[in-house]
């Protein structure tokens, strides 16, 4: 599957392209295009949300961006959009009209173009621009007790454990949680009984917990015994054959295409005053977010990749057979479909998709 940053070969000056922002719907024509931190400039822009044409090209970043269309003109007085929707797998292809309020309707259109900035299944989808305000929980309060429910409906979470750090006369160790729907961050004093239900969540095997380089993080978090480790260190070496110490950023970059724009603002330093800055939260917020959609693209794309390959193919073991009396005759067997089921195909070691 082609991701989203190896799509950029598909953008070329002159197209006309749909960019949805969190604010914004705009249509223009590519003027110019930074690969290097996804920067574009668009020129004859008009957002379509609200019909208002620019006068001035416009120039949108990395972060503004939540996606990318490119539109293929089918006369004058249409247009189509391709969109592949990466969180099913399937291609959803769109016909846009000029009414920027109609509805839009699926069409069959083989020569359409994939939406540009789709990622993976774990639909990150620049998740990041649609991130609510990170959870500052600092008390056994109902925020907190709304943020464990959150978490144990999950199946896998996102964590970020900061070092101990000096806060007034106390120390604290900074644990983030990234779930499908938002991001906690947890300022735990190490001598205190208040979060030992979340200490009970962190100690069980469910949910799994999504870390990088469990070892090293782990090692300033000794007041709990994490289980249920996903390190998405070992995994990238597993699907990989890798054994290099490269970064989370450098993996996430070289697994998912995210420019390390994203990344960014986390250069700045370790809060030391219990009052931690917007910007620091943001970005720590950010890379556990990043984490859980690491493991997820791990887990399913590749380490389950040969396992999902027979599902699909198991499940369509009739679907273009249209003799019913066949089927029937196949069904009273009871071994229809049992051809897709490689056992010998060492689908558990062989991790790296072929």
């Amino acid at each position: 599957m082609c991701s989203s940053m190896k799509k950029l070969h598909l953008l070329q000056k002159g197209q006309m392209l749909r960019i949805e922002t969190n604010n914004e719907i705009l249509e223009g024509k590519l003027k110019s295009m930074d690969e290097k931190r996804l920067r574009l400039q668009l020129e004859n822009v008009r957002d379509i949300k609200r019909n208002f044409t620019y006068n001035t090209p416009q120039r949108l970043f990395y972060d503004e961006m939540i996606d990318i269309q490119i539109i293929i003109k089918k006369g004058s007085d249409d247009a189509k959009v391709n969109s592949e929707n990466i969180g099913t797998g399937n291609s959803s292809k769109t016909e846009v009209e000029d009414n920027a309020h109609k509805s839009m309707e699926p069409i069959s259109n083989d020569a359409a173009v994939n939406s540009v900035l789709d990622t993976d299944r774990a639909g990150l989808k620049l998740s990041h621009t649609r991130l609510r305000d990170p959870l500052h929980i600092t008390q056994a309060d109902q925020k907190y007790h709304k943020a464990l429910v959150d978490i144990k409906h999950q199946s896998m979470v996102g964590v970020v454990i900061v070092p101990q750090l000096a806060i007034g006369n106390r120390k604290a160790s900074i644990l983030v949680v990234a779930t499908s729907k938002n991001v906690y961050i947890f300022d735990i004093p190490t001598r205190e009984n208040a979060f030992c239900d979340f200490a009970s969540t962190l100690e069980s095997e469910w949910p799994r917990k999504a870390l990088h380089n469990s070892h090293k993080q782990l090692e300033n978090f000794k007041q709990f015994k994490l289980a249920g480790v996903f390190d998405t260190f070992v995994a990238y070496c597993l699907t990989t054959g890798k054994k290099t110490p490269e970064s989370f950023e450098e993996i996430v970059q070289e697994t998912l295409n995210v420019p390390l724009t994203y990344f960014e603002s986390g250069k700045s330093p370790q809060p030391v005053q219990h009052h931690l800055t917007k910007e620091w939260r943001s970005a720590v917020a950010k890379k556990a977010l990043m984490q859980l959609k690491l493991a997820e693209y791990l887990l399913h794309e590749q380490m389950l990749a040969q396992f999902y390959r027979q599902c699909d193919e198991y499940s369509h073991t009739f679907s273009n057979n249209d003799n019913a009396v066949e089927v029937q005759q196949l069904l009273a067997t009871k071994r229809a479909g049992l051809e897709h089921i490689k056992l010998n195909d060492d689908w558990k070691a062989s991790l790296e998709p072929k």
